[in-house]
Formats: structure tokens, sequence, C-alpha cells
């Protein structure tokens, strides 16, 4: 990375959703070891329903990788995922810090370094996607969405749907009250939930996010679109709610 991380106790625990992503894995999980290999931290992969050959890759090389747990559920998409690992973590009660990031390569190690310094002084630092290699498509998709969230909001979300974030884990349990178990877009719905809090800090890291290096999205852009529409009008009610 260019910079090491002085060795902590206080335990971290990395959350990243997969779906159908079994031929990059072991280079994900390989790539993040090693960032994070001054840091005391677990991994929680969650699956969800892959139906590739996911489960046996992980199952061959979990004896490499002591600090990988793998957690399988029923396909519900990438937002469900991602609260699903947090609610299993917020549960162990262990855990100083959650780092959520995904596991198709998108989400480069190399600014962990900088998102580690910024958390010794802030509650949440999120990513912002300065650079993005995963189509003009989806650019403009995470463009709409933070612009008009924020709208709705009141409040600057700079990338309301940032898959690459670090949060307090006290900071994220409390975001989390105000965030309905079954909100589909999960991330947009939690950076609101947290910007609502009182005396919480935030800090930024531009990041350049890279196409995806394996996987495929358990939804399709249609889905998207429609659950965008949904979520706006659900915001607006959790909105209401945070006030």
């Amino acid at each position: 990375m260019g910079n090491s991380t002085e060795e902590v106790g206080i335990p971290l625990a990395v959350i990243a959703p997969c779906y159908n992503e079994s031929q990059y894995l072991e280079n994900f999980i390989c790539e993040w070891s090693l960032a994070l290999s001054n840091i005391n931290h677990q991994f929680f992969l969650i699956d969800d329903g892959s139906t590739d050959n996911t489960e046996s890759l992980i199952e061959s090389i979990s004896k490499k990788y002591p600090n990988l747990y793998y957690l399988k559920k029923s396909n519900s998409g990438h937002g469900l995922s991602c609260r699903f690992g947090y609610d299993y973590v917020l549960d162990l009660n262990k855990f100083s810090h959650i780092l959520q990031i995904d596991s198709d390569g998108q989400c480069n190690p190399k600014y962990f370094f900088e998102f580690w310094e910024l958390s010794k002084e802030n509650d949440c630092v999120f990513g912002i996607r300065q650079k993005r290699d995963d189509g003009l498509l989806r650019t403009l998709t995470s463009f709409f969405c933070t612009t008009l969230s924020s709208i709705i909001c009141g409040k600057s979300l700079k990338d309301a749907n940032v898959p690459y974030r670090l949060m307090k884990t006290c900071t994220l349990q409390n975001a989390l009250k105000k965030v309905p178990e079954d909100f589909i877009i999960q991330n947009v719905a939690l950076t609101v939930a947290l910007k609502s809090l009182r005396n919480v800090s935030f800090g930024y890291v531009p990041i350049h996010f890279k196409d995806r290096a394996a996987g495929s999205n358990s939804i399709n852009i249609f889905d998207v679109t429609k659950l965008g529409i949904k979520m706006l009008f659900e915001l607006s009610k959790l909105n209401l709610r945070n006030k």
C-alpha cells in the first residue's frame, strides 16, 4: 500500500457481500488480508444466494484464512445482504469498527490506510468515487440517486450509495435503529440515518472505483430503476422519521 498501519488491539469487522464471484474471491481475500495484516480483524463474507462454486471455494481455502467467516443466505440483493451482515456482527458485540466493502475487486485496499487514519478523528469515513470504471449507466444511476436523495433529505450525502465505508460500531448501531430492516437500498438509507444523528463526524476519501473483476449483479438495471423510484418515496418517509 505504500503505508503501514500500526498494530492495534481494537477489533475490526470487515463485511463483504458477494454474489457469483468465486473466480475472484481468493484474490480479494488475499489482497485485503495483506492490507489488514497489522490490524486485529475478522472477515464476514455474506453470500447472497450464489449459484456458482463460492461455497466449495471457501471450504477449500478456509484453513489459509482463519479470520474468514462465511455466511450464506437466500438471495435478496446487495443492500439487504449488507444489513444482514451489520446485524450479525453487531449481535456479536465485540468490534470497535465495521468496514463495508464489495468483494468484486472494485474497492481497492490501497485506500484503507487513509480510511483508518481518518477514523481516529471521525465516527464515519466514506469513500467518494471520483473516478469510475464500471460504466456510464452506473455512474449516472449513482449521480441521480445521490442528488435526489440529498434534495429529499436536505443534506449533502456526497456519494450516498458508496460501498466503501468505515464506521464506529456504536454509531452504526444508533443509525440502524432508524432504518427499517426491509428497506431495499440499505446503503442510501443508512447514509441518511447517519447524517441525521447529532454530533457524528464524517471523513471522506477520494477513491478510484474499478470495474468489477468478477461476478454479476443479482438484479438487473430495470429492477434497479424500479427499486430506485420506490426508494425515493420510502426515503421521504424515513427522513420525516429522522427529524
